[in-house]
């Protein structure tokens, strides 16, 4: 049996952060794995980039984690602004090591969107200014070409646990760190889960069978709120407070 913890979608939620591992030490777990956006946000880039570098977790980069590495300013919103501000030359290193896509226990493969883009969302399409599941044949097109078995992504903030007839799982934990959002690419859209919980998932493989558990972990969400505040990002605040847009 082997239990790998899931977290993705950070974005500089310390406390948020420090909930989720607090709440990993009273499980048994494997192996933990983080599939990127992981410093990028109005709160607290630096200090959460710190305790990330200290974890022995295995990581992939997001699509904030590539921007801020290319320091590509006419991609950036105000919080990558504002991690880009703040991150250490280091800290811009460690960002920087880390891949795009790996491949774990020969047979699952961790990426944050697609496998093929950061910034695209894998079991999601867009309409009416909001996010749904996409048809099971859009997804399977979207995998084409691709036999491992279980996928491990993020991005969309959504937690999932999607099983295709080929026998191929997809996970998606949801986010630690942003509850929910607004997005202008590639159309504005909203994000939401309805909860200001820090959330991710264990993932439990015994021979050919694997469970989802999906966890919900309480924090100071009012604090990261403020922090927010304090950065002039108050719509951000409303995210972390209810986990809904409007």
């Amino acid at each position: 049996m082997t239990r790998i913890a899931i977290l993705s979608d950070i974005h500089g939620n310390l406390p948020a952060l420090e909930a989720v591992i607090s709440d990993l030490q009273t499980r048994p777990i494997d192996m933990t794995v983080a599939l990127g956006d992981l410093v990028s946000g109005p709160l607290w880039p630096a200090e959460t980039a710190d305790l990330l570098m200290r974890q022995t977790w295995i990581y992939v980069a997001g699509n904030h984690d590539r921007q801020l590495v290319r320091k590509d300013a006419a991609t950036f919103g105000p919080t990558d602004e504002l991690a880009n501000a703040v991150i250490t030359p280091s800290q811009r290193d460690w960002l920087r090591s880390l891949p795009p896509s790996r491949t774990i226990l020969g047979d699952i493969v961790l990426f944050h969107g697609t496998p093929v883009d950061d910034t695209g969302y894998l079991t999601e399409d867009i309409g009416h200014g909001r996010v749904h599941l996409s048809a099971r044949k859009d997804i399977e097109n979207r995998l084409r070409g691709y036999t491992q078995r279980v996928f491990l992504c993020g991005h969309t903030h959504i937690p999932r646990d999607i099983r295709l007839p080929s026998g191929q799982m997809i996970v998606n934990p949801g986010s630690v760190g942003l509850p929910a959002y607004f997005d202008p690419h590639p159309e504005p859209h909203i994000v939401e889960t309805g909860s200001p919980d820090a959330r991710y998932a264990i993932l439990t493989i015994t021979g050919e069978s694997t469970q989802v558990d999906f966890i919900s972990v309480p924090y100071d969400c009012e604090k990261a709120a403020e922090r927010a505040r304090v950065n002039h990002q108050p719509y951000c605040a409303t995210w972390l407070q209810t986990g809904f847009v409007e």
